[in-house]
């Protein structure tokens, strides 16, 4: 629980529940005459690419495994949906449904609805402009979801008592409205572009093994492609091309507990969180991302909405063949002078707008959040912080806490500890048969 409320994840194979552990990403259990034991069965790193590496050829071959990944998708012909955003990735998989139901390829036909969550009160959460263009182009039904109207807190009840743990995901609500809007169209089957990031842009070590390759050039076009693009400055492009003189100036070498962690758990959590000695290349690091706790645990309480809400989610981009793919190819083909989704860009650019191919930014939804937490848990941040509940007292100290939940209440960016913090409380509510004060929670569904 302290991980938890730390991290936002639990370490691999841990859950909540003594004598339970989790299966790790890409094993299976096996019961046998000898016991039980775990197996690895996939790997996402198979080598370098034996291939051409002609741009014209990469392309060829990406569009040919995506294709042949959405059509995976929906070959049930299972009355399908889109969660459409503005950017390349959803948009590249709405495009590919479309083109195969065109093609008479799918045996459902095209996809019934786009949804896109919007927000007329705040524009810079709202890619309604660009989602619409897409399923125009397309001619796939679109339809908006207003974020206003989605309290954080949204079906947590339901989905805690079918689960049986806290969610490891902030978007909670709002994913609870999508399925439900989903189901109101009849869908059965949502198609999602969810984290194509992890296989198109690497991780930030990247920079280091530049630097440590001695690619002078190379790094420059990425220093200089990450500050116009992505506006990072010096310290930040620094910090991440030479971690460990950023470890010994900034003492960031050693990960520290937040110091509103229990002291006596403290030690624990740290132990838990160092970084475990890793000797793979950087490559099969890179392609290993894939498979990291926090990509799991959350889609977690997807898998469960799903049950919840008689909808499966479906990845297209975690085609194993196609993930095989784009971790084998060079990573500037991926990702270069810090534009993201090159080939993506490329070998899709018939079934994306202009804009879209174009668009390198990804609309996020921190403002809506920022707003919903005050608005929606208020009253119950309020309550935390004058110590009317005993069931987080165990991991938390909150005269320490109590300043990250006053800055919050009065307009500050709310740390996401605070989400946290009222989902192990609800949870434990749950567990242990407690009544909750009405009073702190009377607004706590709706907006």
């Amino acid at each position: 629980m302290a991980e938890y409320l730390a991290t936002g994840v639990l370490s691999e194979g841990d859950t909540f529940h003594r004598e339970i552990k989790r299966v790790p990403a890409a094993s299976r259990l096996s019961a046998g005459p000898g016991g039980v034991r775990v197996e690895r069965y996939w790997h996402p790193w198979s080598g370098p690419w034996t291939g051409s590496l002609k741009a014209g050829d990469l392309d060829a071959e990406f569009q040919r495994l995506f294709r042949r990944a959405v059509h995976a998708t929906l070959a049930d012909g299972l009355p399908s949906g889109v969660l459409l955003s503005g950017g390349p990735d959803s948009s590249g998989v709405l495009g590919m449904a479309a083109a195969l139901a065109r093609e008479g390829a799918l045996p459902g036909g095209r996809p019934r609805v786009a949804l896109t969550a919007a927000s007329e009160q705040l524009p810079q959460c709202d890619e309604t402009a660009l989602a619409r263009e897409t399923a125009a182009l397309h001619g796939v039904p679109w339809r908006s979801v207003a974020l206003e109207h989605i309290s954080p807190l949204h079906g947590l009840d339901r989905f805690l008592e079918r689960f049986g743990e806290p969610p490891c995901a902030g978007a909670f609500g709002l994913e609870s409205c999508l399925f439900e809007e989903a189901r109101s169209d009849g869908v059965r089957v949502l198609l999602d572009g969810y984290d194509a990031d992890i296989l198109f842009v690497p991780p930030f070590s990247y920079l280091w093994e530049l630097f440590r390759g001695l690619r002078w050039g190379r790094l420059a076009k990425e220093w200089v492609g990450l500050k116009r693009r992505h506006n990072f400055g010096l310290r930040r492009l620094t910090r991440d091309t030479l971690p460990p003189l950023a470890h010994r100036i900034y003492a960031a070498g050693r990960p520290r507990a937040p110091g509103w962690i229990r002291p006596h758990i403290r030690a624990d959590l740290e132990d838990r969180l160092r970084p475990k000695p890793n000797r793979l290349s950087f490559e099969e690091r890179t392609a290993e991302r894939a498979l990291l706790a926090d990509v799991g645990l959350k889609l977690e309480p997807t898998r469960a909405l799903e049950r919840l809400h008689g909808i499966e989610r479906r990845h297209p981009y975690f085609d194993p063949r196609l993930v095989r793919f784009l971790f084998s190819i060079p990573l500037e083909d991926r990702f270069s002078g810090g534009e993201t989704k090159i080939l993506m860009r490329r070998s899709l650019a018939d079934l994306l707008t202009p804009t879209v191919r174009r668009r390198i930014h990804k609309t996020r939804y921190r403002t809506y959040f920022n707003r919903a937490w005050r608005q929606v848990l208020g009253p119950r941040l309020t309550a935390l912080a004058e110590g009317r509940s005993s069931l987080l007292d165990a991991y938390i100290d909150r005269r320490l806490l109590y300043p990250t939940i006053r800055a919050t209440l009065h307009g500050e960016p709310p740390d996401p500890v605070l989400w946290r913090m009222i989902g192990l409380e609800r949870w434990l509510m749950l567990r242990t048969g407690q009544r909750m004060e009405v009073r702190d929670y009377e607004d706590a569904y709706t907006p």
